[in-house]
This record gives structure tokens, sequence and C-alpha cells, in this order.
């Protein structure tokens, strides 16, 4: 089985053979970097395909596992849509909750209750703040989802197609066409002539071959390139999004803190101005309590009596 070339070791070998063509072993290595090419897109999911399954069975398993990651492409993008509309739901029920809180800081502000501008103003302070915070976690949503949310849907969305690997593969056949015809010619010319001489056959080979090779390590590199930007959109630039994410986060609290410590500043005289009612209202209802206990008393009593004097009026007029 061909060995696995590393990319380092694939520049290697090609700049040795661009340098010196007629002493390079990148022929040797033709079956490597074509087993190499073959494994870096994930065609095969299953290494061992090609040992225990024939080409029917491997197509049908093959389309099987690509079926279950679109399912799971599907779920997980589905999955940020739901996340995100969680959010944003909260944000709508922030904005109504203010709205709610302005009506009814504007009713008691028209009311004729002298502690009515005081529950006003206080009322429209929250919805202020509590708008003020939505505001905030609005901006944050729209930070979360250009920086993290679109470039991992796109992440999971994005299929490598083998039509990528097209170039390549028709740059591997072109080579080993030539390859095969040329090495069938040689052979058979150096039979005839009696003298088969392996270093001169690598070398003629090579230099007949230099054109197809050439373009066989072109479109290997480019590969490589499309395939090093993919490896780093899921490595490097994915944790570089989320570390952008991070500074985003810390100036969010960093606003939120400052917004609640402003605040805070004046919870203490709101505090006791809404003590300062809460007794006045707890006065007024014990009041309204004991008012409401005597006419019940003076109602019972002028029931008691009613009907004390029609008992009299009855025995009157039986007797």
């Amino acid at each position: 089985m061909p060995e696995q070339l590393s990319v380092d070791q694939f520049i290697r070998d090609t700049l040795e053979d661009i340098k010196d063509p007629k002493n390079s072993n990148f022929m040797k290595k033709v079956s490597s970097v074509k087993h190499t090419i073959g494994l870096l897109d994930g065609v095969r999911s299953f290494p061992l395909w090609n040992y225990f399954v024939d080409n029917r069975q491997r197509s049908s398993l093959h389309g099987k596992n690509k079926k279950i990651c679109q399912e799971r492409r599907y779920s997980r993008k589905h999955f940020f849509s739901k996340f995100m509309i969680v959010f944003q739901a909260y944000v709508e029920s922030s904005n109504s909750l203010c709205d709610e809180l302005d009506r009814l800081s504007q009713l008691a502000l028209e009311g004729e209750e002298t502690s009515g501008n005081d529950i006003g103003a206080g009322l429209c302070k929250f919805s202020v703040v509590h708008r003020d915070l939505s505001n905030m976690l609005k901006h944050l949503l729209q930070n979360l989802n250009s920086v993290i949310v679109y470039p991992m849907e796109t992440l999971m969305s994005t299929d490598v197609k083998s039509d990528l690997r097209k170039p390549f593969e028709k740059a591997v056949k072109d080579y080993e066409t030539k390859y095969d015809k040329l090495q069938k010619e040689k052979i058979q010319t150096m039979k005839e002539l009696g003298a088969f001489v392996p270093e001169t056959f690598t070398e003629e080979m090579s230099g007949d071959l230099e054109k197809e090779r050439r373009k066989l390590q072109l479109e290997a590199c480019e590969y490589m390139i499309k395939m090093t930007e993919i490896k780093s959109r899921k490595g490097a630039d994915l944790l570089q999004q989320f570390i952008d994410f991070y500074h985003v986060q810390i100036n969010y609290f960093k606003e939120c803190l400052n917004l609640m410590e402003h605040f805070g500043k004046s919870m203490d005289d709101l505090s006791s101005r809404t003590n300062a009612i809460r007794k006045r209202n707890d006065i007024q209802r014990k009041r309204l309590c004991d008012t409401r206990d005597e006419v019940k008393k003076l109602l019972l009593e002028q029931e008691v009596g009613l009907c004390s004097l029609r008992h009299v009026v009855d025995r009157h007029l039986t007797s």
C-alpha cells in the first residue's frame, strides 16, 4: 500500500524534482501522492473499504454515509437557527415590557394621586434601563450572528465536493496513460536491441514525462492549497472567531455593568420613596378596612333591629 506523504514531504520532493529531474525519485512517489490526495478530502471515510468490500458495496456505504452527514449538517444548521430565534424572541419580549412600562408610567403621571409622579418617574427609569439593556443585547446578538453563527452555518453546510479533485485526477490519468504507453514502447525497443539498462530507462522516462509530471504536481499543489484553506476555516479561523467574540462579550458585560452602576446611584432614593408610598397605601388601606367594618356593623345592627320589629308586629297581629 502506498505511503501517505506529508505536505512538507510533497513540497520537498517536488522542488527536488524541479531542481534535478534526472536524479529525482518523484516518479516512484506518484502513487503515494495519489493516495495522499485521496485521503485529504475524507473520501475514504472507512479506511478498510478497499480491502473488505467490492465497488458496489463501497458505493452503497458511501451513499449512506453521505446521507448521514447531510442530516447532521441540517440538524446543526437548524440548531443555530433555533438558537438565534430564542434570543431574538427575548429581545422582542424585553422591548414589549418597556412599552408597557412606558404606558403605565404615563397613566401614573396623568393620575390625580400625589404619589403618581414618583411612581411614573420610577417606572420610566426602569423602562429606559431595560430598553438600553435590550439594545445592548441586540447588538451582541448581531455580533454573535456575524462572528460565530453565520460562519458556523456556512462551515456546517459546506460539503467538500469531489469536483475539486477532478483536475488532479485528470492529470494523474494523463500521466499514467502516457507512462504505460512509453513503458511498453521502451521495453519492447530495448528487448529488440538486447540491452535493458534500468538507469537509462528511468532517465528517458523522466524526460519524456516531464510535462505530465509537472501538470500532476501543479494540480496536486492546487488541491492541497484548497484543502489547507478548508482546514484553516475549520481550525485556526474558527478559533479566532471565538476569540473575537470573547472580546465583544467582555465589552458587552462592561457596558451593562456601567449602565446598572449608573442606574444604581438613584436606587436608594427610589427605594425610600417607594417605601413611603407603600406606607401611605398601607395606612389608607387600614382606614378603609376599619370604615368597612363599621359600615358592616351598622348594617348588621339595622338588620337585627328590623327583624325584631317585624317579630313584634307579627305577634301583635296574631294576638
